[in-house]
């Protein structure tokens, strides 16, 4: 059991574990730094990977379906859903973006 444990095929419960550290002297966390944590690692970096990937491939979709009539029909439509303070807010925004360099053609 303890070489499928160190070997990733099985996890043990917190309470083996416990026991497995008593029995060794050692603390718990010691024992955490071990083909479990890798696990946990990989699981990690696989979740973080197939975010990335959706996160481009949604960015790579808007690039090919851009449209400047649709976004600015998208604005208008969104400016006419909101009350006068809201419709004040847009205005202060876009003059924010407006009068940034970094956004300047």
């Amino acid at each position: 059991m303890i070489a499928q444990y160190e070997n990733g095929k099985r996890i043990p419960k917190i309470s083996t574990v416990r026991k497995i550290a008593d029995a060794l002297g050692v603390d718990i966390s010691e024992l955490y730094d071990s083909p479990m944590r890798q696990l946990a690692r990989e699981v990690t970096r696989d979740h973080i990977a197939q975010t990335v990937d959706a996160i481009n491939a949604a960015i790579n979709r808007r690039i090919e379906t851009y449209s400047p009539d649709e976004d600015r029909e998208y604005l208008l439509s969104n400016f006419d859903s909101v009350n006068d303070e809201g419709k004040q807010k847009i205005v202060e925004y876009s003059e924010d973006i407006a009068n940034n360099e970094k956004y300047k053609k």
